[in-house]
Order: structure tokens, then sequence, then C-alpha cells
């Protein structure tokens, strides 16, 4: 693609998050011992930094010069949540009819997400529990798609007539089929209070390796020695 239209992917560390999110192990076991300096972290790290030096990621920039690179059709491929659709348009309104969705290569990937829950102390749980319920009902999921672009958590709704999402910004392509698709298949990794911490330590070296001309291995090994330290407190 690059060759053909000169246009790149996004950065580095894009790449590797979304590498990261495919995986079905995440950087701690499910009972808590680390392992982001194994295989599938590694390996993740390494194909992020073949595509930084193969030329096909855009530089390591502001969210505003993404912004603009994508409205010059300097970034032509990113992979995203099913509400960074509405980021995109509004990011890239002078490309309006050449993108499609497509199912990710390599997988489906998660990054997290959200969740609602209720405090033991709260005064009205029953009622605050009722609230949660109407939020996440599969009706009120489906009006959220529609408007916000947050896919729905409830398979049972993907074939519903109403769920049709033709966009013109995508040339009238059906966005939903392509999400239930991408939904259903999704891995979920263990999480730990302490992923924050570790992807952070990893992202900013990782980053380095195109803002600073970092040797990769340099920075893996300072990301690892970072992280071993925080563990260590």
């Amino acid at each position: 693609m690059k060759d053909a239209t000169g246009s790149q992917l996004l950065s580095i560390v894009d790449v590797f998050r979304n590498i990261i999110g495919q995986n079905s192990q995440g950087y701690f076991t499910e009972d808590g011992k680390y392992i982001g300096d194994q295989a599938h972290i590694k390996g993740a790290w390494d194909m992020a930094v073949k595509a930084y030096q193969s030329g096909l990621t855009y530089p390591n920039v502001s969210d505003a010069e993404k912004n603009a690179a994508m409205n010059n059709s300097k970034v032509s491929s990113f992979i995203g949540a099913s509400w960074a659709v509405g980021d995109l348009i509004g990011a890239a309104p002078d490309t309006k009819g050449k993108w499609q969705i497509a199912y990710p290569p390599g997988g489906v990937g998660n990054q997290g997400g959200s969740f609602f829950g209720l405090l033991k102390s709260t005064k009205n749980p029953k009622e605050a529990y009722e609230v949660i319920k109407f939020l996440t009902s599969p009706d009120n999921l489906v009006a959220g798609y529609k408007e916000f672009g947050n896919y729905p958590s409830t398979p049972e709704v993907y074939t519903k007539p109403e769920m049709v999402n033709k966009n013109d910004f995508f040339g009238n392509q059906d966005l939903s089929p392509i999400f239930a698709d991408a939904a259903k298949d999704v891995k979920i990794a263990p999480v730990d209070p302490r992923d924050d911490m570790v992807g952070t330590s990893l992202t900013d070296e990782i980053g380095l390796i195109d803002t600073q001309k970092k040797d990769p291995e340099k920075a893996w090994k300072d990301a690892q020695e970072k992280i071993k330290r925080q563990l260590s407190r």
C-alpha cells in the first residue's frame, strides 16, 4: 500500500499496542506473576520495530498532527474500536468515501473497556442497580451504538434490523457485520492493577525508537529494568 500510495500506518506505538491487544495473555498471569518480558510481548515489540524500520509507520506525533495526516491521506490504515468511526469522521472530513471497515489483520484486539459498578456503601443499591440495568439493556445498547458508536456487548441484538448501520463516509458500507464478527472473536487477557504502569513504561520506550532514534534492544532493556524496579517496591 505504501508503494502504491505513499501512505503509512499509524505510529510504532500504535502498532505495538494493537498487537498486544490481540494476545490472550497480558502482562501478568491470573495469579499476578509478571510475564511482560516474555515472548508474546517481545514478539509484539519486534513486529512494531520491524514496521517502523521498514518505513511503514507514521511518526510518533501528537493526536492533532495524526488527524491532519489522515485528512491529507498520509495515513491510510489504522486499527481502532467501533467508536473510532466518529473520531475518523471528525479528524478527516476531506476523506469521505475513501475508507472501508475490515476485519483486523492478525485477529481481533482488546485494549480494555468500560464497566459499571456499585459501591457497597451506596445508600440506594436497588435504585442504582436499576439504573445500570436500564443503561445496559439491549434496546439502550443499540441506541448507544447508533448515537455514539459503542458496539453492543449483547450478541442477541446483532441480527436485529435496527442494527443495520450504513454510513456514507464509508461508501455506504454497513459497518455492523464487521463489528459483530470482531465482537464474537475478541480475546480477553487477564487484567491486573499494575497493567497501566507496565504498558506506559513499554510504550514510552518504544516511542523513543522513533523520536530519539534509540536502539530497540536498549529501549526494551531499559523498559524492563524500569518495570522491575517498580514491581519490587
